[in-house]
């Protein structure tokens, strides 16, 4: 069989691996793609087309028209060869599927893994009646995030028996607990959707004066709109390799995820990640959360923008590290069982199979 998988980031395409690139961001010739190395028949051809390289057309379609023109221009050219196209958001799928269904399109079968929930989950007219127009060639829906079904029940009915919610998962055999000495910081992860100022703000009213903030993602406090404020015991770490990664969460006393709020997926990743790694987490009570996130027991809930709340729950893991390896071990036992990254695949292979195949 062969597959072809558009992807709304940039693939390095490689000749020989490269552990320090994370696998959804690498297509390396001779090796399966990402979650695809689980697929139980090892037939499969995958190929991996990303989005366009020319600086200025690519603003545009990101930032601009919120989807690739170029890409999927492409992707229904290439199409052609191949039994099964993949989009991975939105941005990779509504152009290509809005051409297939004006053209009546329907083989190969085409699914989304819709992590952005088409336009962000916004109720606006216009975008809608163009989503549903280009939505009706899909052959299937793939999301993160149970709240997202509210948005499909809403304005995409007829979606609805060809979508499911399958969890997102990471790869436990990369992510694991290493044998390291633990240093007296904690950490925070991400540089795209994160509410750093909650965590910032909460960050200079507790006094532990030994104990540094770690954030990684970040190298400058103006990128979190701060100008003028004076934060204490903070390391901005930019964005470092995977490898560089790992350590720094082992070594970390626990990480804390500070999310803002949406009604899709985001922030699972490297949620997922510290938790396979066996570290408590403090994360934000969010749509994208509630499902992977047990409160008391492998994480730590925070309520939306609480500086107060953020404050006393980071106080409390600081004060009992006990308690923090008792949630560190429940985070990589509910990842091994539940959000792992063959449970993924395997869950995405079988719904494709049971819906086209």
């Amino acid at each position: 069989m062969k597959i072809l998988m558009l992807v709304n980031w940039k693939i390095n395409y490689l000749y020989e691996d490269n552990d320090d690139i994370q696998p959804p961001d690498k297509m390396v010739k001779g090796k399966k793609y990402w979650f695809f190395k689980h697929w139980p028949t090892n037939k499969d051809n995958v190929d991996v087309l990303d989005f366009c390289y020319i600086p200025f057309l690519h603003y545009i379609e990101k930032n601009k028209l919120k989807f690739y023109i170029f890409q999927a221009i492409k992707g229904l050219w290439k199409s052609r060869n191949y039994d099964l196209v993949i989009s991975h958001g939105a941005q990779s799928a509504m152009f290509m599927s809005f051409m297939r269904s004006i053209l009546g399109v329907t083989n190969p079968p085409h699914f989304l893994i819709d992590v952005g929930c088409f336009n962000g989950g916004r109720n606006n007219k216009v975008e809608i009646s163009l989503i549903k127009f280009a939505a009706k060639s899909l052959s299937g829906l793939i999301y993160h995030s149970t709240i997202q079904q509210e948005y499909y029940e809403k304005f995409l009915p007829f979606l609805l028996e060809r979508s499911k919610f399958i969890p997102f998962g990471v790869d436990t055999d990369s992510f694991y607990p290493l044998n390291v000495d633990e240093e007296n910081y904690i950490v925070s992860i991400g540089y795209a959707k994160r509410d750093y100022y909650t965590l910032l703000k909460a960050w200079n009213s507790i006094n532990f004066e030994k104990t540094r903030l770690k954030i990684v993602g970040i190298s400058s406090f103006k990128n979190l709109g701060f100008e003028s404020e004076n934060f204490s015991r903070v390391d901005l770490l930019g964005i470092v390799s995977i490898n560089k990664l790992k350590e720094i969460i082992s070594k970390s006393k626990f990480v804390v995820t500070p999310l803002p709020v949406y009604k899709y997926s985001y922030g699972q990743m490297s949620l997922l990640q510290s938790m396979s790694m066996g570290k408590a987490v403090i994360v934000t009570k969010t749509p994208s959360t509630i499902d992977y996130v047990t409160n008391g027991e492998n994480g730590i809930f925070v309520e939306p923008y609480n500086v107060d709340d953020m404050k006393q729950k980071i106080i409390n893991l600081l004060r009992e590290p006990q308690l923090c390896l008792k949630l560190g071990e429940k985070a990589r036992i509910s990842v091994e069982e539940n959000y792992n990254e063959r449970i993924m695949s395997e869950n995405i292979y079988n719904f494709i199979k049971k819906l086209v195949w």
